[in-house]
């Protein structure tokens, strides 16, 4: 019994032990990032994702003036996982005083085995694409996908700190940020690259010969934004996202800025159908944003919009209806597109007047009379607002129309009854004039 109670006893020790050496060698507080890792749709709570997998995050920034989501534009990014060079990493007692602080050198990473994103070799993929929803907001919006690097094949040959270095492109060579209506990482000191520090230990199996991969355990690591040496104030981060750099300098995130436009539709009318849908043609420009982008869209009313697919910004337009009381608004434009609303007259026997005013507070007005064909007039309203408008104004283009049915007389109906009371008057004041007038005779 007393052998039992001195196993577990020594047990305990030798845990609480392993617990102390692994806090004092990670040396991190979770919450600010200074490990990196994984956490889905929460870069705030890193972890690491295994003892053979090391999991940092690719974001990209979406801006909105409505809280939602839209859809994602076409946008793919490589990466390309190379072997850093010789950096100082120094490890800081926690009493600052008693203990002199450790200090190792990196080593150069070790490719040989690697796995990127379930692909075998130095480089893998992350991409976005119209089938992709992003979360959005008027102040941007963070949305991130992983970027996995597979250490389960790797033969390290003896513990220590291992340094890659992390490469970022469009995947295409042809491709560009405006192609995606994407505005391209702002970042000093070079926005496409990070340095990936590997923590690596002899794993719990019969370690003998030092040569084969499963006798190597990561136990940690850290991503930076510069190939620095590392101490207790290097700023770590969570991979290719937004943060500020050791030396104080902001470095941004892929950013998509888009805006929104309802356009809708009033009518006043002598007994004129008002569920009549009248149409709008939408016209889409953007000579920049080639890839595939998708709109979406939302009906209000009596309403019917065109069919939506993805493809470059050119071809995303097409004839919507619109009834008096009703809108459509449409989602997810990329900032620096024209967007241009054309209503059509498509009734017959009115007269015309439409109104169509922007949020902005700016309007055109156009009269037309004695309309009596279709598509003989239209009004058209056009604007294209820039990536900063995007986080202040909601716009909307709003039509009114005043339709007047025509007399066969070529009078209007609704006048008659007051021409006929004024002529009634002037005949009763001819005839009261008349009436005074023999009246006066006869006396």
């Amino acid at each position: 019994m007393k052998k039992t109670i001195k196993k577990i006893a020594a047990l305990i020790v030798s845990l609480t032990m392993i617990m102390s050496i692994g806090t004092t060698i990670l040396a991190t507080d979770l919450e600010d990032g200074e490990v990196g890792g994984f956490a889905p749709n929460n870069q705030d709570t890193p972890t690491v994702y295994s003892d053979e997998k090391v999991t940092i995050l690719k974001e990209l920034k979406a801006y909105n003036k409505d809280e939602g989501t839209i859809n994602a534009p076409t946008i793919s990014y490589t990466y390309t996982v190379g072997a850093g060079g010789v950096k100082s990493i120094t490890d800081q007692p926690d009493d600052h005083a008693s203990d002199e602080a450790v200090q190792v050198n990196t080593k150069a990473g070790v490719l040989t085995g690697l796995k990127v994103n379930n692909t075998t070799g130095s480089t893998g993929v992350i991409e976005w694409t119209t089938d992709d929803t992003l979360d959005a907001a008027e102040h941007g919006a963070t949305n991130t996908k992983p970027l996995t690097i597979d250490f389960s094949e790797v033969v390290f040959g003896e513990p220590g700190v291992y340094r890659y270095v992390i490469s970022e492109a469009l995947t295409d060579a042809q491709d560009t940020y405006e192609k995606a209506g994407v505005t391209e990482t702002s970042d000093a000191t070079g926005g496409h690259t990070r340095y990936l520090d590997v923590y690596v230990k002899a794993a719990d199996t019969d370690f003998t010969t030092g040569n084969t991969a499963d006798e190597w355990e990561i136990y940690g690591f850290v991503c930076l934004y510069d190939n620095v040496d590392v101490t207790p104030d290097t700023v770590k981060i969570n991979g290719f996202v937004e943060g500020q750099n050791t030396d104080g300098d902001n470095v941004t995130a892929d950013s998509y800025y888009t805006y929104n436009v309802t356009v809708s539709k009033t009518l006043t009318n002598d007994n004129y159908n008002m569920n009549h849908e009248f149409p709008m043609e939408i016209v889409l420009t953007n000579d920049s944003v080639t890839n595939d982008i998708l709109i979406s869209a939302s009906v209000s009313g009596n309403a019917t919009d065109y069919a939506h697919a993805a493809g470059a910004v050119s071809s995303l337009g097409g004839t919507a209806k619109i009834a008096s009381g009703s809108s459509i608004k449409y989602i997810g434009i990329p900032c620096g597109t024209t967007f241009e609303v054309t209503e059509e007259n498509d009734v017959i026997g009115v007269t015309y007047l439409t109104t169509a005013t922007l949020d902005e507070g700016e309007s055109t007005e156009a009269t037309y009379t004695k309309v009596v064909a279709p598509a003989d007039v239209s009004d058209t309203v056009s604007f294209a607002p820039e990536k900063d408008e995007a986080d202040e104004i909601a716009h909307t283009v709003e039509f009114e129309n005043v339709l007047q049915m025509i007399s066969p007389t070529g009078v209007i109906v609704r006048s008659a009854p007051y021409i006929l009371l004024l002529g009634t008057g002037v005949a009763l004041f001819v005839l009261s004039r008349s009436f005074k007038k023999k009246e006066e005779k006869d006396i």
